[in-house]
């Protein structure tokens, strides 16, 4: 970005309204400085998160009920054809997000349009490890573990977030995109036993391609220093949850910001029962405390301020949209409000 972002507000992508019209007359309302295109889960199920992005993935179908790839049927052999001639091309228009998957995605510019505000603009993918995981073979067996369809998942994202860099250009030239990855949670693990050096590297091949700013959002607890280690430029995490935990890696976090890295804080909660037990004040106060505890750490807390976003901790879809109101009315605030006792305005 060719600005600091200095505690700008933004929020994750998807909200609990059923028109795109109602959807960014809220975000404008909210985040006039770095909107996002907005999912819409609630209007259609092919706006789902796992869903949304499957309409270019052999085997794969926003119509089936499940995340489920008949590996040996002849259908999926003649989609992966078709697959790989259009990686051959490069026809990005091929892995783009569809209009009936994404009407706020494709509204976008309608609604953007002459926004005088706007400093970036931010889309989100879901990332290969939690796709990889999610998806199986008709065994039930992740197909991320497959080493052809592992393939598949790693260009298809790759194709796809240059296909939606490109598309979100249109409306700002400085962009953000964020990979979903709250399955990150598992690498590592009993459940998951892939070696960090792999996730690198595929992380690394699905962001190869974009030339704006890339990030990480990761909703659960995960092994913090490995993130702050990967070539990505923003950290998204639940900060409300997490941020203790986060900053018991204060010295991958001061090497991050050191190196030009942002944090998007996701410090408004999410939950209705959270949501209604908060307000600015006792968000401020959290946020300070761990503001403070990077302090404690040796990283200048201006430094770190000019280097965050302020957030929502996830996506608010499966919310109501009272609740979605207050989170993303509590970002605003929370963000004017640190931005006015820094400086920043």
């Amino acid at each position: 970005m060719s600005f600091d972002a200095n505690c700008l507000a933004t929020a994750i992508g998807s909200v609990p309204f059923i028109s795109a019209d109602d959807a960014y007359e809220n975000i404008l309302e909210n985040f006039p400085n770095i909107p996002f295109w907005p999912q819409l889960p609630r209007l259609r199920r092919s706006e789902e998160m796992n869903f949304q992005y499957l309409d270019s993935f052999p085997g794969l179908s926003s119509a089936k009920e499940k995340l489920i790839v008949d590996t040996d049927s002849l259908e999926t052999a003649l989609e992966m054809e078709d697959f790989y001639s259009n990686v051959a091309k490069v026809n990005l228009e091929y892995f783009g997000i569809k209009e009936k998957s994404s009407v706020g995605l494709w509204s976008m510019n309608e609604h953007l349009r002459g926004s005088m505000n706007m400093m970036a603009v931010k889309g989100q993918l879901l990332g290969p490890i939690s796709l990889g995981l999610q998806a199986t073979d008709q065994n039930l067996k992740s197909l991320i573990y497959n080493d052809i369809f592992r393939d598949v998942i790693l260009t298809d994202i790759q194709y796809k977030a240059k296909w939606l860099e490109l598309k979100l250009r249109e409306i700002c030239p400085d962009t953000i995109i964020f990979f979903d990855e709250p399955y990150l949670s598992f690498v590592d693990s009993a459940f998951c036993s892939l070696p960090k050096s792999y996730v690198k590297a595929w992380l690394s091949q699905c962001m190869g391609l974009l030339e704006g700013k890339k990030g990480i959002h990761c909703c659960s607890n995960t092994d913090w220093g490995f993130l702050t280690g990967l070539d990505i430029d923003i950290i998204s995490l639940d900060a409300y949850q997490y941020g203790d935990k986060f900053l018991l890696f204060g010295d991958n976090i001061y090497e991050f910001i050191k190196r030009g890295g942002m944090i998007a804080w996701g410090i408004v909660p999410t939950s209705e029962e959270d949501i209604m037990n908060e307000n600015v004040e006792s968000l401020y106060e959290r946020f300070e405390r761990l503001i403070a505890g990077l302090e404690s750490r040796g990283i200048q807390t201006k430094k770190v301020l000019s280097r965050s976003l302020i957030t929502p901790s996830c996506g608010l879809g499966s919310s109501s949209v009272d609740t979605c109101r207050k989170a993303h009315t509590l970002t605003r605030e929370l963000s004017h409000i640190i931005r006015e006792r820094y400086g920043f305005i």
